[in-house]
């Protein structure tokens, strides 16, 4: 077979890429907080009857935290991330899958919302350019899989530990792609409803974000109406995926932690 159509054979796939992420990172590892743990790690959430492969699973070397990474190569394609708000605006808080046991009891098995760096823009639309229409529903699609994988994961993670009493840990979504990342903020109130168009807008390139909504199938945690309100309900059924321009990998790496309060 020629050269050339190896060649394009191969980058046709996002192997090269998780390839290239995983190398990078071990490369690097003295000055990481990281290591890799697994890379193409099978996964199975019972709960939901779905299964398939993590690309890479980092973990801390306080081994306190799992990042749960997809590795996405795109051709061409910038992702631009909705912000209805005249300025940037940022966030700290994120959703992690934590597990806490003691005594060999479990604690908390769940999703939470736990403060972490960096702090970065959060959105929760996505629209891409360069891709037609019937396109934008991959990101979801994408980012529902990597949360039902991270869950998946942390119930077998925990299954490793009983000859530890205590454990304690946290599991992030992330997404590392090539796609530049953009965060488009225009006036709400702006919008031409006659037509469903912006007329003014401004872009910011971001090297990384946080992408939030509901991503999750699972039920309803045991709330109600009265005593929280539907903006409570609506944030218990989110889960917060980072995305990640791969150029920025490491600098994201470096600057990632948990707020010293949930580390205890």
């Amino acid at each position: 077979m020629e050269q050339n159509k190896v060649e394009k054979i191969v980058n046709g796939s996002g192997f090269p890429l998780q390839i290239g992420i995983k190398t990078l990172i071990e490369k690097n590892q003295e000055n990481l907080p990281w290591r890799v743990l697994f890379q193409e790690h099978s996964w199975v959430n019972y709960n939901e009857d779905k299964g398939g492969f993590i690309d890479l699973l980092l973990l801390s070397k306080c081994k306190v935290i799992v990042l749960n990474i997809e590795c996405k190569r795109v051709k061409d394609v910038n992702w631009l991330f909705l912000q209805p708000s005249t300025e940037l605006t940022s966030r700290r808080h994120a959703k992690a899958f934590h597990t806490r046991a003691e005594n060999g009891n479990i604690q908390r098995m769940g999703w939470i919302d736990v403060a972490t760096e960096p702090t970065t823009p959060e959105s929760e639309f996505c629209v891409f350019g360069g891709q037609d229409g019937a396109s934008r529903s991959m990101l979801e699609k994408l980012a529902a899989e990597v949360v039902e994988s991270t869950e998946g994961f942390a119930i077998e993670d925990h299954s490793y530990s009983h000859s530890t009493p205590d454990f304690f840990r946290y599991y992030f979504n992330v997404i590392v792609t090539n796609a530049e990342l953009h965060v488009c903020n225009f006036d709400p109130e702006s919008v031409d409803i006659s037509k469903g168009t912006i007329n003014e807008a401004t872009t910011t390139s971001v090297p990384f974000l946080r992408f939030r909504k509901q991503l999750s199938i699972h039920e309803t945690p045991e709330l109600s109406w009265e005593k929280v309100g539907p903006r409570e309900i609506s944030r218990a059924k989110e889960n917060t995926v980072f995305v990640v321009n791969s150029s920025h990998i490491l600098e994201f790496l470096r600057s990632f932690d948990l707020d010293d309060t949930y580390r205890t």
